[in-house]
């Protein structure tokens, strides 16, 4: 599956370029009338009390299918500051998780907390879209990304002033990660329990992969978290966020939700 999206999402990249080429984009980037001043995922995940929430705004996802098609970005995003998030997580992939860029536009002019792009992003162009679609952090997968490409997009994330939340799932890709020029004020590691390739989840991908990263880098656990019992695991194996979406988008009540997984 993960082959699939990168290859829809080369396709989908290349068509956007074609349409809008990068030189115009700069262009555009550097026109903006308002300065580009990006709220600080790691400040924002340190002032909370309790486990720090990173909530998702999605409609579907590749193993679930349709979670809620009737979403509302702006509103969800709202609901989820309100209930103390530490930061939105908005999915514009639009083949296999029915996201949008518009979504993350509508999104960011509603809140003021840190607004993270998630998305397969492979190429620069990518990256200087994300800058435009005013997001304060970019996911960078380093599945995705093997070789020297993480790295290359990691530095080019820099350049643009962009935040970066660096996604793990095995040893390989920890080393991958840990070899990068870590900003411990900019860079946050996601260690993702879901495996990309399979779509298995265990929260033990969180516990085995925890200890081979520094004490002092921020760290947080992706996916299939859905009880306050999981929560207070994480947090006992110093996990500072979690990012959560299915519990929270298929939920009646998902400011009830989330103050119900943190205990707050």
């Amino acid at each position: 599956m993960l082959d699939q999206i990168i290859a829809h999402t080369r396709k989908r990249g290349e068509a956007a370029e074609t349409a809008r080429p990068y030189a115009q984009l700069m262009k555009e980037v550097d026109g903006e009338s308002q300065p580009y001043r990006p709220r600080s995922l790691v400040q924002s995940l340190n002032r909370c009390q309790s486990m720090a929430v990173i909530a998702e705004v999605k409609r579907a996802s590749p193993s679930k299918g349709a979670l809620n098609m009737t979403l509302n970005p702006p509103e969800q995003a709202a609901a989820y500051e309100q209930a103390g998030a530490a930061a939105i997580s908005v999915l514009t992939e639009p083949a296999f998780f029915k996201g949008k860029e518009a979504d993350l536009l509508a999104v960011r002019q509603r809140v003021s907390c840190p607004v993270l792009r998630k998305d397969f992003l492979l190429t620069p162009y990518q990256l200087l879209e994300s800058r435009w679609l005013q997001a304060d952090v970019v996911l960078l997968i380093a599945a995705a990304l093997p070789g020297r490409q993480l790295a290359t997009m990691h530095r080019l994330a820099m350049d643009l002033g962009l935040q970066c939340l660096l996604e793990v799932h095995g040893e390989e890709e920890v080393a991958q990660v840990l070899d990068l020029p870590l900003r411990q004020e900019a860079d946050v590691i996601g260690i993702n329990n879901r495996n990309l390739r399979t779509f298995q989840v265990s929260l033990e991908t969180t516990r085995r992969l925890r200890p081979l990263m520094p004490a002092e880098m921020l760290c947080i656990s992706e996916s299939g978290i859905t009880t306050p019992q999981e929560v207070t695991m994480l947090q006992n194996i110093d996990i500072q966020g979690i990012l959560v979406g299915e519990a929270l988008v298929t939920a009646r009540d998902p400011r009830q939700k989330l103050a119900w997984l943190v205990g707050t």
